[in-house]
């Protein structure tokens, strides 16, 4: 009975002191070139996008640059920020989904294809793009999202396998002592 409180009190502890995990996960636009209507080069599109684990939108942020000299159009720079800046976003990050993203001056339309925790590829190079009112389109022509790093276990994690396995080393313990031939007294 005294083994059973101990391993009560061990498995009460472990609920106080665990959180749960948070299921946020970043990713990072890779390779993202973008060109304008006449097919002519206009920079790269850099930025990342987290999502939960609904893949719901929690925040993003993009840079897209100027439109280089001799292309014809004035694409501006323009930076893309949710929640703390001016942007916005409608739509979803699903296999054929359309996420738009929109600030004051333009927006970036990504037309998904494929959606999981390894990775995000979009349409390119018809379906996606950026549009700014005073120069038109910008079609992305390559690039993909991919998990920002490894995931790294939270302390939550560590603690509930460390308690698991203080448990069952101390079960061993007391299953040795138990099992050790006692002297008859006589």
């Amino acid at each position: 009975m005294k083994r059973l409180g101990w391993i009560a009190a061990a498995a009460a502890a472990l609920a106080l002191f665990s959180a749960p995990a948070s299921a946020n996960e970043i990713f990072t636009l890779t390779g993202a070139t973008l060109q304008d209507q006449y097919g002519i080069a206009s920079g790269s599109m850099t930025g990342s996008i987290t999502l939960d684990s609904s893949f719901n939108v929690v925040s993003f942020n993009f840079q897209t640059p100027a439109e280089p000299s001799g292309g014809g159009f004035s694409f501006s720079a323009d930076n893309y920020t949710y929640p703390s800046g001016t942007a916005t976003e409608t739509g979803s990050v699903t296999p054929g989904g359309t996420l738009t993203i929109s600030n004051a001056i333009g927006r970036i339309i990504f037309d998904f294809f494929t959606v999981s925790t390894s990775g995000l590829t979009y349409y390119t190079p018809s379906y996606s793009l950026e549009y700014q009112s005073s120069a038109g389109n910008r079609l992305i022509t390559a690039g993909s999202f991919v998990p920002a790093a490894a995931t790294v276990p939270e302390p939550a994690t560590w603690t509930i396998l460390l308690g698991a396995l203080a448990m069952l080393g101390l079960g061993m313990l007391w299953r040795s002592k138990s099992s050790e031939p006692r002297a008859l007294v006589g």
